[in-house]
């Protein structure tokens, strides 16, 4: 899951740490089942395309174009 630099920036400020890095650095960690959920995911959209929205197929499609 992508966190939005805006999110980050409120809970550094909520939290009192000079550097943003010291909350991504300190909370960035993602759990084993979390990574192995999200390639899951991942393969289901990009390559078997699986339960997408048109619009999200269409930016993975573009995206793959990209990559060939």
């Amino acid at each position: 899951m992508c966190v939005p630099l805006s999110d980050i920036k409120a809970v550094q400020g909520d939290s009192g740490h000079a550097q943003v890095n010291m909350i991504t650095d300190a909370y960035s960690h993602i759990p084993d089942d979390d990574q192995r959920k999200n390639a899951e995911l991942f393969k289901e959209a990009f390559y078997e395309k699986k339960n997408l929205n048109p619009e999200r197929r269409a930016f993975l499609n573009s995206l793959a174009k990209t990559m060939k």
